[in-house]
Parts: structure tokens; sequence; C-alpha cells
């Protein structure tokens, strides 16, 4: 039942006769975990195929507008503001160099990051425990990952974060005693990559250096020196992704503004009380239909806790899946700010531990120990799991068309419409004229391929009950004044503000004394709700309308 990692598996070989006929060789076997393998990339492949063209969402659009300005010789922090960590900007940047900043583009280099982080969850646990459990857990992640209540079909920085940490994975499952230090630097080299996709890893990393305590202290008492190393090797190796991006922002006069954004206010973000009854609304909320969509899953995943106890597994192996589902969980908590796709950290410990339990009770059968079909019964079950899910949500996986798919999960949000937005502003508009937009809509420059007279991309913080938010509501104002955007949008769309009757209201005072002034309205743009399309009213005909209460207001800069 175990596999050890000190230990490389091995499979059983049959025997022919040699050329000779005396010396047996042997007989590769028919490996069907490697083929059951294949065959749910290529389910996840096609459905992922099919969403390539869902429009971006808000996050996506900030880590896409970020990603262009990287291209361009721009740089975070000093030319737009956000608090995550530039890692996930990075890895956009180099997909759209290869496919281009359209969403399908996008989805597409996504589509290959996910695919390898399913195979990396097969040839990791295959390694650290069995070739069942390995199939077993790449399936369920490669399912859960794609599902629709997880919003697998984005891009998000958590996505990024799961594929450098079992990267780190890789490597410690490839332990070499002779060299420890190598193993324990490149395995913290990963998961501080990890940490810079997203400042919740930081849990990851935390356990990328348990589990390299645990593999040193191993040895004996004598090799101490070499166990010192391997973990100084971790500490260093994991330090220096985050090292580079400082000294980055220091040669750029930029270590101000990444200081306060990604450590200052994110820790402001992160440890503001959230009461114990909104983070459990807000955890029922997206967590409920995640896990309503793969319940077996999830509640194999906690009797998998106990069943990796209770098996005849290694001391290291327990330590290891135990952790990892602890680690994992507390990535999730900071703040109780429960977002559906945080949820993503979650699954590697989920595909592991439903995989172990589902192995252990599919041994407690006796006619399991002969029968290698009877042993294929794990797959089966998460196989026979997936089929029944998609079969429940046909219109996601099968039926309705990527801009149907984006306004049914995020009915209310103008994420369809901002393509059509960003086209007429890009018609009329160049390179060098700029837009201001009042509110969380970053999507709208990427379609725009215009930079943003203003480094607030979200105006979230700006009405956050936070101490710095009437200040970030100045300094946006500043900023457009001083840009003079040729477009300047307002999004009267509750999401996009988030605001609460506690939050200061300089800005939209502002903006009903500024824009009058400076801007004729253009473009009107009434946000549809479930079964009701978006209008779209523009020019004379929108000056003519009264904006609704879930509408984008587009204004263009009055001729001098």
């Amino acid at each position: 039942m175990t596999n050890s990692i000190h230990k490389p598996h091995h499979r059983k070989h049959g025997t022919r006769p040699s050329a000779e006929g005396t010396t047996p060789a042997p007989t590769p076997r028919f490996d069907y975990h490697t083929v059951a393998l294949a065959a749910v990339l290529v389910l996840i492949a096609v459905i992922r195929l099919r969403l390539l063209a869902v429009p971006f969402e808000r996050d996506e659009g900030e880590y896409a507008y970020m990603g262009n300005l990287i291209l361009h010789g721009g740089l975070p922090y000093r030319d737009a503001y956000n608090m995550k960590l530039p890692g996930t900007y990075g890895m956009y940047s180099a997909i759209m160099a290869v496919f281009g900043s359209s969403p399908a583009g996008v989805h597409a280099g996504f589509m290959l990051l996910s695919l390898a982080t399913i195979a990396l969850m097969f040839v990791v646990f295959k390694r650290l425990f069995s070739p069942m459990v390995a199939l077993v857990a790449a399936t369920v992640y490669g399912l859960l990952s794609v599902s629709s209540p997880l919003l697998g079909f984005a891009a998000h920085a958590t996505h990024f974060v799961n594929f450098f940490a079992l990267l780190g994975l890789l490597f410690y499952s490839r332990w070499n005693e002779r060299r420890p230090w190598l193993q324990g630097a490149l395995t913290g080299l990963m998961f501080g990559l990890a940490f810079l996709m997203k400042q919740h890893a930081v849990f990851l990393v935390a356990f990328g250096g348990l589990m390299v305590l645990v593999r040193v202290a191993s040895v004996r008492p004598w090799l101490w020196k070499k166990m010192f190393m391997a973990v100084m090797a971790y500490v260093v190796a994991a330090a220096i992704p985050y090292g580079i991006v400082v000294l980055v922002m220091a040669a750029n006069g930029a270590f101000g503004r990444f200081w306060f954004w990604t450590v200052t206010y994110a820790t402001s973000y992160a440890s503001a009380e959230t009461p114990w009854d909104v983070g459990a609304a807000l955890f029922r909320l997206s967590f409920g239909p995640i896990f309503r969509e793969y319940p077996v899953v999830w509640l194999l995943a906690l009797a998998g806790l106990a069943a990796v106890w209770v098996a005849r597994y290694e001391l290291h192996q327990k330590i290891l899946v135990t952790s990892l589902a602890v680690f994992s969980v507390a990535a999730v908590l900071p703040g109780l700010n429960f977002r559906e796709h945080y949820f993503v950290l979650l699954l590697p410990a989920v595909g592991v531990l439903a995989a172990i339990a589902l192995d252990f009770f599919t041994r407690l059968v006796p006619s399991v120990r002969g029968g290698s079909v009877v042993r294929a019964l794990p797959f089966v079950a998460v196989a026979a799991m997936g089929i029944f899910a998609m079969a429940n949500d046909r219109a996601y996986y099968v039926d309705d068309p990527p801009d149907e798919v984006s306004r049914k999960i995020y009915a209310g949000n103008p994420f369809v419409e901002a393509k059509a937005i960003g086209a007429r502003i890009a018609s009329d508009t160049t390179a060098a004229d700029t837009i201001a937009i009042l509110g969380s809509e970053p999507e709208i420059l990427v379609y725009a391929g215009r930079q943003s007279a203003t480094g607030y991309l979200y105006v979230y913080p700006l009405v956050e009950p936070q101490a710095d938010n009437v200040r970030m509501q100045r300094e946006m104002m500043s900023e457009i004044e001083a840009a003079r955007p040729k477009y300047l949008l307002y999004c009267n769309v509750s999401m996009s503000w988030l605001a609460t009757p506690q939050s200061p209201t300089d800005i939209r005072e502002w903006f009903n004394r500024y824009a009058p002034a400076h801007y004729d309205i253009v473009g009107i743009i009434e946000i549809g709700s479930a079964g009701v399309p978006s209008e779209y009213f523009w020019d004379a005909e929108a000056r003519r309308r009264a904006p609704g209460p879930n509408s984008v207001w587009v204004l263009r800069r009055k001729s001098a």
C-alpha cells in the first residue's frame, strides 16, 4: 500500500526468452494509469477549449492590464496600484506575449498551465504514494478546477499558486541524499514563486519548510551539517523571488508604493475584523455550491484525514497530507473574505485525501487484492461523479455560449458589455489617449487597448472602512484632472464599488461637479438582469436618456 519517497516505485514485470533463449528479459506491463490520465487531460482540454472566449471578469482584467503594462515597459505599483504581489502579472505577461491579450488567448495559455498542473498532481503523488492514488488525486483536481462553482474557466491567481506549489513538491519527491541542499533549494524556489503569485501562499511556503525539516530530520545524527544546509538552502531560495522584486522596485523608485500596497494596505485588508456572522454567511454563499457539486469528494477528503493515519503509510506520508490540508485551509482563511476561487487552494489536498480514502476503502474488499480491474474502482468512482456533475450542469459544460456563461455566473456585472465599450473607445482614440474609470472594471482598459489615466484600477480601497480611503479618493481625483483623459467612465454598478453607508462620498461628489464641466455623455449601457438583455444607447440617444440604477456611463472630453 505504501510507496515511500525513500525508495522509488518499481513495477512488476513479466519475462520473456532472450534472443539466445536462456536469459529472461523484462516485458513492460500495460500502464492503464497513464492512459486514464491522458483521457482526463483530453476531457479537461475539451471543456476549457469550449470556454476559451468567456469574457474577462475584473480580476482577470487587472492581471491582463498589468501584464500588458509590463510588456510595454511599465511597472506595477508605479504606474498602476493593487495589493497583490506581481507574480500573476508576470505570468499573464508571458501568456499574452505568446497568445495575445484577448480572453481566448489568455485562457489558451491558462489551459496549458491547468493541464500541466493536473499532470504534476499525477507525477508527484505517484512518487509519494502510488499510481492509483496519484491518478485519482489528479482526476479530482482536474474535475473540480474546471467546475463552475469554483469559477474554473477564469485564470485566477490561485491556479498559478498551485502550479508552483506542486513543482515544489515534485522536487521534494525527488530528494537526493547526496545533495540535499540542492533539493532543498529547488523546493524552496518553487514555493517562493508560489508566494509571488498570491500572498495567501505564505502558508504553503511554511508547509514546504516543514516538509523539508521532516525529510532532513530522518537522517542520522552525524549528518546534521547536511540537515542544516538543506534547511538554509530552502529558506534562502524561497526568499529569492521576493527579494528580486524588492530590488526591481527599489531600482525604479517604486519601493514605497510597492510596500504600501502589498504589505501595509494588504495587511490591513486581511486583518480587518469581519464579524463571524458575516464571515459565515460569505462562507456559505461561496462554498455551498462548491460542496453541492461534488459532495462525496469533499466528504471523502475528510475521511482521508483519518484513513491516512489508520492505513499502513509511512510517517512522512501521514505528516505530508495532513499538513498540506492544514496549511491549505489556513491559506483560505485570512480576513474571512471568502471568494469562490480562494478554495482552489484546497484542491491538491482534497484530491490526494479523497484518493487515499477511496484507496483505503477499496482495499477493505477481499476481492480487490487479486484483481487489477477491481483495483481501478477508485478512478471509476471519481469518473462517475464527474459525469454526474456535468450532466447536472449541462448548460455550463455543453450548451451555453461563452457570453451566456458569464452572464449567468456574474449576473449584474458588466463583463460581457465591457467588450463593446472597449471596442467603441478603441475606435475613437489613439495609443496616446488615456481613459479613467470610476469603478472597478479594468477589463475595459484591456479591450480598449488604452492606458489608465490613474493608477487606481479598482475603487474598492477608496470606499472600504480603512484609514487611507479619503486620501486615495483625493489622489485618484488629482491624477484624473492632471491626465485629462479623453474618455471618463462611471460604473453605476453596485458590485463595482461595494460601498457602504459609511463610505466617504468625496469622489462621487467630485464627479457630479467635474464631469458636466469637462465631458459630454456619449454612451449609456443598461446592464440586463436575468432573462433581460443589456441595452446600448450611443450619442444623441444616450444624451436623451436618464441613466438607470445599474448602468455604465461613457463620457467623452468636450472639444476645446
